[in-house]
C-alpha cells in the first residue's frame, strides 16, 4: 500500500477529464491545494466537513493526563489537553472499502 499525494490526486483528475476540460494539470493541483487549505481553515476555525458520499471530518478535545509509557512500563508521561481532527467516513465509502478490501 503507498500514499497518495495532491500532485497524484492532480494527475489522476487530470486524466480523468482532460478530454473534456480545457483545465491544465497545474490548475487542477492549484484547485486541489486550495481545497485542503480550506478545509484546513475550517477544521482550525472549529467547522465541521461534511462530503456526502465520502465522509465528515470533525476536530474534538483529547483530554490531559497521565499516560503509560510503553518502553518502560510506568504512567508517567504527561500529556496537555489538545485539539485532533478525526474523519468519519460514509455509509457508502464504507460499504465500498469493506467490497474490495484484500483482508
Amino acid at each position: 500500500m503507498s500514499n497518495v499525494s495532491k500532485k497524484v490526486l492532480a494527475s489522476r483528475v487530470y486524466y480523468r477529464i482532460g478530454n473534456v476540460s480545457t483545465v491544465s494539470q497545474e490548475d487542477l493541483l492549484l484547485i486541489i491545494r486550495t481545497l485542503f487549505e480550506e478545509m484546513g481553515k475550517s477544521l482550525i476555525e472549529g467547522h465541521r466537513i461534511e462530503l456526502r458520499g465520502f465522509g465528515n471530518f470533525r476536530t474534538y478535545v483529547r483530554k490531559a493526563g497521565v499516560y503509560r509509557n510503553p518502553r518502560l512500563g510506568t504512567l508517567n508521561v504527561k500529556k496537555p489537553a489538545r485539539v485532533k481532527a478525526r474523519f468519519i467516513p460514509s455509509e457508502i465509502l464504507e460499504d465500498q472499502l469493506n467490497e474490495t478490501s484484500k483482508y
